[in-house]
């Protein structure tokens, strides 16, 4: 297992440069301070400097100082900072330096919607890119996205061809994730073994060096456990396992998805479970009543609401249902399947099964899913 790592927010203001990222509130420090502290930090860990550093007005005296120490140094930045040839210039004087970026999708549409600033994913690999040609060592960090799931065998492979040197997959912090996209961008530690093993594959092909961070030891394929970097910080104790090392979720993933995320369904629970709301209800209320429900990991989803489908946001909670759950059926009067796009009903278009409980505009609608496959 990799050694510990150190970890100091050295980040000058709370603004994230370049879009949202689930990071604290800086707590900054000065120079002499943050000097002091990586001075102190034991011998036989690496010093991880979090924040945008090259971003504070005092950069070039805190990197100069912090390169006398002699200590193995990661920062973190943004990739569109290392387009500065000056920049460039200075991280390339440095010994045993790691340059850190976080990039969530080499799929540009992915990463800007988790970002929130379109445009930035181009720019970020520009820097990446301008950074591989100086010559420094890149590592990329991927935060586990649910939307980046079916895109991380292929960004793994993207930043290898631009010349990153190593890769680290983590979950996102979510006590810093706003509620209200908790569920649209967590991605569940119960269905991360498939994409995580594959892209892990894909790193260690490329010959890139791999870490995993904030993930449960004992919720990972048994060839990826000596991949996993704790971080000081990190509390220990798992309520899955026995392992003393293994440092467990963090309460904030556990409020978002439950506390049965690590453990297999108790013998003899219901195979199907039902999951009902009506059109007035929040759209939020019933995205945290699905999470609680996919708890159990039943092998069916039953939407019974009979005018679930008439709530304002039925497309995007029905598929939300449909992308979590191994099977999901739904009952009731399917009559507000007629006004969706071809789009939104594509997008449910591994619903399971639907029954018809209306009358004839509810019959048209059954046919329409039909016509994807839906049994009737």
């Amino acid at each position: 297992m990799a050694p510990a790592v150190f970890v100091l927010d050295v980040q000058a203001g709370a603004a994230v440069v370049g879009g949202w990222r689930d990071a604290p509130r800086p707590s900054g420090g000065s120079l002499p301070e943050i000097v002091s502290r990586v001075a102190t930090a034991h011998e036989s860990t690496r010093v991880l400097l979090l924040g945008d550093v090259i971003a504070r007005p005092d950069f070039p005296e805190l990197y100069g100082a912090l390169v006398a120490l002699g200590r193995p140094m990661e920062l973190e930045t943004t990739g569109p900072a290392l387009r500065n040839p000056k920049v460039l210039e200075l991280l390339a004087s440095g010994l045993q330096l790691i340059v850190r970026v976080t990039l969530y999708s080499t799929n540009l549409a992915c990463h800007d919607w988790v970002a929130r600033r379109p445009g930035e994913a181009r720019s970020i690999l520009r820097g990446i890119r301008a950074a591989a040609e100086a010559g420094l060592a890149l590592h990329i960090e991927v935060p586990l996205t649910r939307s980046g799931l079916s895109s991380l065998e292929s960004t793994v492979d993207a930043v290898a061809g631009i010349g990153a040197s190593s890769v680290g997959f983590r979950l996102l912090r979510m006590e810093s994730v706003p509620a209200d996209r908790a569920v649209a961008l967590g991605a569940r530690v119960g269905l991360l073994g498939g994409p995580l093993a594959a892209a892990s594959a894909v790193a260690l092909r490329r010959g890139l060096r791999l870490e995993i961070r904030g993930l449960p030891t004992c919720a990972l394929p048994p060839n990826l456990r000596r991949f996993v970097v704790h971080e000081q910080s990190e509390n220990t104790g798992c309520s899955a396992c026995d392992d003393a090392s293994c440092r467990g979720l963090s309460a904030a993933y556990g409020r978002v998805f439950g506390a049965l995320e690590m453990y297999s369904s108790p013998r003899g629970e219901a195979e199907v479970v039902e999951l009902t709301w009506t059109s007035d209800e929040s759209s939020r209320e019933v995205r945290r009543r699905l999470v609680r429900h996919l708890e159990h990991r039943a092998s069916v989803v039953r939407i019974t609401g009979a005018d679930a489908l008439a709530h304002p946001d039925a497309p995007a909670l029905l598929r939300e249902a449909v992308r979590s759950a191994p099977r999901v059926e739904i009952v009731g009067d399917l009559s507000p399947i007629l006004a969706w796009s071809d789009d939104e009903l594509h997008r449910v278009r591994r619903l399971a099964a639907a029954t018809s409980l209306g009358g004839a505009e509810s019959a048209l609608a059954l046919k329409r899913l039909g016509l994807l496959g839906v049994a009737t």
